[in-house]
């Protein structure tokens, strides 16, 4: 498996309404998610009144990030706001669904849990194209900001913005809460619409299709993380030392405790108690 290199830059320039779209698209996304994660438990709790079943809802909107190597894989190899937008446009659709199917009254606990788990999987294709595209769209002075911003609207929006506004919603009204998810779906795929059409990956043979490559793929990914995550376990701990100089590093320090395994310039000196306390 070869990893593509350095994906088509933009040109010159800011290019801050794009960006800012982009992180206004990823905001309203993450609201609405948080408050899906709020309100599915919430209507398996009303519909069922068991917890084996709230339990289950809410583990299927989870489980989903269990297969996102696979899905990164995948999103590599497609356009990045097609992505997006379709996996906003899917969550659209799944929770007007339900916002019908409620306020009729005729709840199914085994449709909730599907639909948890349809609705976990388009979030973590979402959420993988919107790291996707960011190196596509901003310029090289704008990487660390857009960044930062993006995964703070995501983590906002998830973690602390969407679940009081799914429960509050709930207690209004039932279908409330999806209704107010399938809008700020289908607003986030319309600023997503705008993004430039040149975010597909520059690089995509007919030798990068099928199952087998796709598994390549992420095993592939998964090594080369792997494999920084030992390189940077390495240079934590520092350099081993063997050798004449090994007795500098384990020197005993004037008040008992062993000398931190850190080179000084001044524990250079070839006998004597080092003062590094």
């Amino acid at each position: 498996m070869k990893f593509a290199g350095s994906p088509s830059r933009p040109a010159e320039g800011s290019r801050t309404p794009v960006l800012r779209r982009l992180v206004t698209a990823n905001a309203l996304s993450s609201v609405g998610d948080g408050a899906r994660f709020a309100a599915l438990p919430l209507l398996a709790a009303w519909s069922t009144g068991d917890v084996f079943w709230v339990s289950a809802v809410a583990a299927a909107g989870r489980v989903a990030w269990l297969l996102a190597p696979v899905i990164g894989t995948l999103v590599d190899r497609m356009p990045g706001r097609r992505s997006m937008v379709g996996a906003d446009l899917a969550r659209c659709v799944m929770l007007l669904l339900l916002l019908a199917v409620v306020a009729t009254g005729r709840t199914s606990v085994t449709a909730l849990v599907l639909l948890a788990l349809a609705s976990g999987v388009a979030e973590v294709f979402f959420d993988c194209a919107a790291q996707a595209v960011v190196p596509m769209l901003a310029a090289d002075h704008e990487l660390e900001r857009t960044n930062a911003r993006v995964i703070a609207a995501q983590i906002t929006g998830t973690g602390f913005m969407g679940p009081p506004v799914g429960a509050a919603s709930w207690a209004v009204w039932h279908p409330l809460p999806f209704l107010l998810d399938g809008v700020t779906f289908l607003a986030s795929a319309l600023l997503l619409m705008g993004l430039p059409s040149r975010t597909a990956p520059s690089e995509s043979g007919a030798d990068e299709r099928g199952l087998r490559s796709l598994l390549q793929g992420t095993w592939a990914g998964c090594r080369r993380v792997r494999s920084r995550g030992r390189r940077r376990g390495r240079r934590r701990a520092g350099p081993r030392r063997s050798g004449p100089r090994r007795g500098l590093w384990r020197r005993r320090s004037s008040c008992g405790t062993p000398a931190r395994r850190t080179w000084r310039p001044w524990t250079r000196r070839p006998s004597g108690p080092s003062r590094s306390c």
